[in-house]
């Protein structure tokens, strides 16, 4: 487990370090479980391709698709809308972690099991977490890669051959409404995909799932909007940047809350 993470994340498990208080008749013991992230339940057992149609109408064949992930966790609380959308620490207790980081194959339905053990308590949980390229969501001194992909998209006989690499730094930053307030937009809310829902209540010993699908990722995007790579012929390069119609569809797929992460729950 990070000690830079859990010291920057402190409100995690905040009852770990008094287990005791953590106890109750309605649950709250301190339990360890196993973690893990795959492609969707779909996906080959193997890896890809994944071949499918976005809701533009792009026929995708998806090579290669690998998402960079530092942690997964869950909190016992849903904020309230627009209460928390921006921010980075969910308001409400955070009942579960597990720290990476862990490189996970999208094309594949087999887990990536995280090294460490997770820790959490038996209080329900709402709401999920993914922390997106390592375990350093609160620097804004590094830029990592959080996601590559590489395929090809077809529709009305024209062929897009593909490749993205998006990484998460000052490229994402979001300038701030407000002159006075330069810290308003922090990278860590660009790194950190939250609230996803969830509905589950760990368990000593069980696994926490997380599958991940490429295919919401890819499916708002204008492939045709794509420029031409200028150094490799008959390629289209996502430009790492949140601009153009195509990058921001991409981006938005990537850090959606519903459709692209699953959390799951398995007691054995």
């Amino acid at each position: 487990m990070s000690s830079r993470a859990i010291a920057a994340f402190a409100s995690v498990l905040c009852c770990a370090a008094a287990p005791t208080a953590c106890r109750s008749t309605t649950g709250g013991d301190i339990v360890t479980f196993r973690a893990a992230l795959a492609g969707p339940e779909d996906a080959p057992a193997g890896s890809g391709p994944l071949a499918f149609r976005t809701r533009r109408g792009f026929d995708v064949e998806l090579r290669v698709a690998r998402l960079y992930v530092g942690a997964i966790y869950v909190n016992q609380s849903v904020p309230s809308s627009g209460s928390d959308d921006a921010h980075c620490i969910l308001h409400g207790t955070y009942v579960g972690q597990a720290f990476g980081p862990v490189e996970v194959d999208l094309l594949s339905s087999t887990p990536t099991e995280l090294a460490a053990e997770g820790e959490g308590t038996t209080y329900p949980a709402k709401a999920g977490g993914v922390w997106l390229g390592d375990d350093r969501p609160f620097d804004e001194g590094t830029a990592p890669k959080v996601l590559e992909l590489r395929g090809t998209a077809s529709r009305d006989g024209q062929s897009y051959p593909f490749e993205a690499i998006v990484s998460i730094g000052r490229n994402r930053l979001s300038v701030s409404a407000n002159p006075a307030l330069p810290g308003q937009n922090p990278i860590c809310g660009q790194r950190i995909v939250s609230p996803i829902p969830v509905s589950l209540t760990l368990t000593r010993g069980g696994r926490l799932l997380v599958r991940v699908d490429p295919r919401n990722m890819l499916a708002n995007v204008d492939f045709s909007a794509l420029l031409p790579a200028l150094d490799t012929p008959n390629l289209y390069r996502f430009r790492d940047e949140t601009s153009g119609p195509a990058e921001i569809a991409l981006y938005d797929g990537l850090r959606a809350k519903s459709g692209t992460y699953l959390f799951e729950w398995r007691n054995k």
